[in-house]
């Protein structure tokens, strides 16, 4: 069954088959949780239920039906973003996010809608507030998605609200966020609420081990720790970039662990500027190590998730004192937090670097 098959979250795919089983096209969902561990999944299970010709009593779609064959698949969007973001290039040569906002289909009563740039745009938020008001084919339900809401300036998450105050027959729209409380207030108000949380490291490990059967047991191990319970984190992390990228930030807390090392640590900052990787991306590696030094530092090293750097990390937890590591937390929360608001990804990481400094 294809619900039984989501990986983690239970009661969050149980709520959502209980709404297929009882064809309540809830209006809004607003599905919360980190990265990867599944919330586009789910939300795609939800449009491939509400739409399925024959669906079956407990809330299952068959996957057999003109309906369910029509779906490109689970791991098709990259592939139609990629496609979606040339077409517009080709098709739209200046003022492209306004007069071509991007939107793929998945499904032929399912939009996409994913993060343009750095965050979702506001061509964006009034393409669905209009697709919203279309009315679906007989027997249909659209469903559109709306990835990174969190990330998105306050004025376009207001240009939704009338949408959600007076939501359409036959529609459901879906947002999903890493953080739920980023969303302006008024529109959790009207939306279904649903957090998924990280899947437990052993079951993520046993799932993967049926996804990369080439892969020895000890990499298993570690790319489950990693991924923080994220199977879309887990399927798709290569170990020899991620331990290239991670060296970087090794080499921060290397500098942060002596004394006056704040200069080498301004120094290494510098080669943000060149990276690809947005600030959150580049902030998981280094919250995965700090949070490694404070489970050696309190005594519960069998948690830390970088197991290959394990001798390492314990060098720095004797040497980087609790100060020190709260500091570095709280100004990385503070950079992440101000990052989602566009802030210049070079200037922030100047000023994660400056602000311990100054309180060196």
């Amino acid at each position: 069954m294809p619900f039984e098959n989501f990986l983690g979250n239970p009661g969050a795919a149980a709520q959502v088959r209980a709404a297929v089983r009882d064809r309540a096209g809830n209006p809004t969902w607003l599905l919360s949780g980190p990265a990867g561990v599944g919330k586009t999944t789910l939300a795609l299970r939800l449009g491939l239920g509400l739409n399925c010709q024959k669906p079956a009593p407990e809330g299952e779609f068959c996957g057999e039906c003109a309906s369910c064959q029509s779906f490109r698949g689970f791991d098709c969007l990259p592939e139609l973003i990629e496609a979606g973001l040339e077409y517009r290039q080709a098709a739209a040569r200046t003022r492209a996010r306004e007069l071509a906002p991007l939107m793929v289909e998945a499904h032929p009563q399912i939009r996409f809608f994913p993060p343009d740039g750095e965050m979702l745009t506001m061509a964006q938020a009034r393409e669905a507030a209009r697709m919203a008001q279309m009315r679906p084919d007989p027997g249909r339900h659209w469903v559109l998605i709306l990835e990174g809401f969190d990330r998105a300036r306050w004025m376009v998450q207001s240009a939704m609200l009338k949408v959600l105050e007076e939501p359409p027959a036959g529609c459901t729209l879906v947002l999903l966020a890493a953080h739920a409380r980023e969303v302006l207030a008024t529109v959790r108000s009207r939306a279904r609420v649903v957090e998924l949380g990280p899947v437990d490291s052993g079951e993520l490990e046993t799932w993967l081990a049926g996804q990369r059967p080439e892969m020895k047991h000890a990499e298993l191990e570690l790319i489950a720790r990693l991924a923080g319970g994220c199977p879309g984190r887990a399927r798709g992390l290569d170990l020899a970039a991620y331990r290239q990228k991670r060296e970087f930030f090794m080499a921060c807390l290397e500098a942060l662990a002596r004394p006056g090392g704040h200069i080498r640590l301004f120094g290494l900052t510098e080669g943000m500027r060149n990276q690809k990787e947005g600030v959150e991306t580049q902030a998981e590696i280094l919250y995965s190590l700090l949070q490694d030094v404070v489970y050696l530092k309190s005594g519960h090293s069998l948690a830390i998730r970088n197991l290959d750097a394990r001798s390492r990390l314990e060098g720095w937890a004797r040497q980087i004192g609790w100060n020190q590591l709260t500091q570095a937390v709280e100004q990385l929360d503070r950079l992440v937090g101000l990052s989602r608001r566009n802030l210049n990804r070079a200037l922030a990481w100047d000023a994660w670097t400056l602000r311990l400094r100054a309180r060196a």
